[in-house]
């Protein structure tokens, strides 16, 4: 079982290799979206900085009293913006946390947020079916249009899998996250001190975490499912996706977190090679802002990774016909 799980970590990294335009997509894309929340901050930091002495030392050094000057008078979106946020290793926990605690999260986020996010999501879901039929059916992504148009065969059905995995997600929010957040304020008010408290939120926190990325899993093959089966039926999908994946549960996990620990190396080096990197000179700001894309291409690169291997393995799993008999709609 190892050495196949081997075999298909690589097949997965040889087909992100071979079409590696769907990473360079995806990438633009993201960073599209990322320009219409990042732009505005940039207008406020510049306008609230001006051409002031503040100015030249928030470059060359953090200037903690501007900061909460810059807080107390922030609204809206500038409000999201934390002092972690502006480094590697502070923006990598901020988007961990938030993982864990998303529904609190997007209940206090500003409606330019929530709509940036929803975007998000439609364009992701959009992308997904044109890159899980390119890694199938091995078909040049632009050759007539195939990538785009794949994208836009599946786009609903995948929609379909999108929302109701959202409601899966808001179940165990809504299940162990309000259990364990009432727990731990039990233990706060009646421990004798706070280290129980702590532990067992980490735990809980750690629960959670398992449980995203597990039913993210679960989803993931429902999307693969219904794009190289052509299933019309989202919901026999995700049922099918859950036999599949239960009964080879020790390979699923097993690929899953081979890739997901790849990337969690392949962020440590990115986050530690960002932090080590002093913002002294504009330079060197250029340099760590393209250091941070290229953490951001990589972060795109192995999701791309991860649906090129669950594909080989769901693949060989269910013993799926040739890409050159699934060509038609």
């Amino acid at each position: 079982m190892k050495i196949k799980i081997i075999r298909e970590y690589f097949e997965g990294w040889q087909a992100t290799t071979k079409f590696f335009q769907l990473v360079v997509i995806a990438f633009v894309v993201n960073l599209l979206l990322a320009l219409v929340l990042a732009l505005p901050i940039a207008n406020s930091f510049q306008d609230h900085l001006g051409s002031s002495l503040t100015s030249e030392k928030v470059v060359k050094d953090f200037d903690y009293l501007w900061w909460q000057e810059y807080r107390d008078e922030a609204q809206g979106l500038e409000k999201t913006v934390g002092v972690t946020t502006l480094t590697g290793k502070g923006a990598v926990l901020d988007n961990l946390e938030s993982l864990v605690f998303l529904p609190q999260k997007l209940l206090n986020s500003p409606p330019v947020l929530l709509l940036v996010f929803f975007l998000y999501l439609l364009v992701q879901t959009f992308l997904s079916g044109g890159i899980i039929a390119t890694y199938f059916q091995k078909q040049p992504p632009f050759k007539s249009g195939f990538f785009f148009q794949q994208a836009g065969l599946f786009f609903l059905r995948l929609l379909g899998i999108m929302a109701l995995s959202w409601v899966f997600f808001l179940l165990v929010y809504q299940g162990i996250g309000r259990l364990g957040h009432w727990f731990v304020d039990y233990l706060s008010r009646t421990a004798l001190s706070e280290r129980p408290a702590f532990f067992v939120g980490l735990v809980i926190s750690v629960i959670l975490l398992f449980l995203i990325l597990f039913i993210q899993m679960i989803f993931d093959y429902a999307r693969i499912h219904t794009v190289v089966r052509r299933e019309k039926n989202i919901l026999k999908s995700i049922l099918q996706s859950g036999k599949v994946v239960g009964a080879n549960l020790g390979q699923a996990l097993g690929l899953y977190y081979l890739i997901m620990a790849s990337l969690v190396i392949f962020t440590l080096v990115m986050v530690l090679a960002r932090e080590a990197l002093p913002d002294k000179t504009p330079l060197l700001i250029i340099t760590a802002f393209l250091l941070q894309q290229l953490f951001i291409l990589g972060t795109i690169w192995f999701r791309c990774w991860l649906y090129a291997s669950q594909i080989k393995l769901y693949q060989r799993i269910t013993s799926s016909p040739s890409p050159a008999t699934n060509r038609s709609p």
